[in-house]
């Protein structure tokens, strides 16, 4: 095989030698000659120029060497890759990295959803996720996450965070209890647990067999109007004094409460974006599942006596 030209830096390093050798060899014999004529002016000035034309010929001989490595950027220096010429092995990484990036395979799964409508065309959203990777392709947590309605066709998507150490999941039962002979329905407390952990504070690396399990909280705006339930609560009583009877009459007056409800939701959608910027999908039409519900958590200056 030909070997490659010298390039004109080589060849100066190579001509330096030459010079460099020269120089030491003859103020080592100035040098022996000087001593043995009594000129021991002219020894140590001989000496001294050797000695220095010896450490320049070194440090010329290793930056000829170095001269010979390939140019290092420090992006490269920092990503730990050096580009070397035909077609290097740090290409070959590079490649395969993109193409493990390209086989990375998650998958988004929505547990649970709760939805609290508010009587401001807002709702207070609560989902508990949890993300597998599916192949042997490390990658950090996901950096993004979308979260929509579908409200009468339409996909509402505009949300801001709501602070998960506020509120917690509750569970209860309905029990049946009586009051003066008369039944009625009830909740029963069970358990009460805080929203942990926040996904949006998750730093570890999604590895297969280590899923990501955790909660996000968002408050969707800007929603369209809600269906109302309308329930009577109470009736509010009111005399009505009657001239011609001379008797008191009461009239009760019944007051209604409207709370917004789901029924224009047709579906609930999470997308999460991986650090490569491929997106995943889960949609969910399940809401408030039964003995489960977000509430505040109650400070401790809140608390009745």
């Amino acid at each position: 095989m030909a070997e490659d030209s010298p390039t004109g830096w080589k060849k100066t390093l190579d001509v330096s030698n030459v010079i460099g050798a020269a120089a030491i060899l003859g103020g080592s014999v100035v040098s022996i000659l000087s001593w043995m004529l009594s000129w021991p002016g002219w020894a140590l000035g001989s000496g001294v120029t050797a000695a220095l034309l010896g450490s320049g010929i070194v440090c010329a001989r290793f930056v000829s060497v170095s001269a010979d490595l390939p140019f290092e950027t420090i992006g490269e220096w920092k990503s730990g890759y050096r580009s070397l010429q035909n077609g290097s092995d740090s290409t070959k990484k590079l490649e395969g990295s993109v193409a493990d990036h390209a086989s990375l395979r998650l998958t988004v799964k929505i547990i649970e959803a709760f939805i609290i409508p508010n009587k401001g065309r807002t709702a207070d959203c609560f989902l508990r996720v949890i993300i597998h990777n599916n192949t042997k392709v490390e990658c950090s947590n996901p950096l993004r996450y979308v979260a929509s309605l579908r409200i009468n066709n339409k996909e509402y998507s505009y949300t801001s965070p709501l602070d998960l150490h506020a509120h917690q999941l509750a569970q209860y039962k309905l029990v049946e209890e009586y009051y003066e002979g008369q039944s009625y329905e009830a909740e029963q407390n069970l358990a009460k647990e805080g929203l942990r952990p926040n996904l949006l504070g998750e730093k570890d690396f999604l590895v297969k067999g280590k899923p990501l399990v955790g909660w996000l909280g968002m408050q969707f705006h800007y929603l369209p109007e809600w269906h109302y339930h309308k329930e009577i609560i109470r009736y509010t009583e009111s005399p009505n004094f009657d001239e011609e009877t001379e008797e008191i009459k009461y009239e009760y007056e019944p007051e209604y409460e409207y709370t917004p409800t789901l029924q224009t939701i047709s579906s609930l959608k999470l997308e999460v974006t991986d650090p490569y910027q491929k997106t995943w999908v889960d949609e969910t039409s399940a809401f408030n599942p039964i003995g489960k519900r977000i509430e505040k958590r109650k400070r401790k200056g809140d608390e009745s006596p």
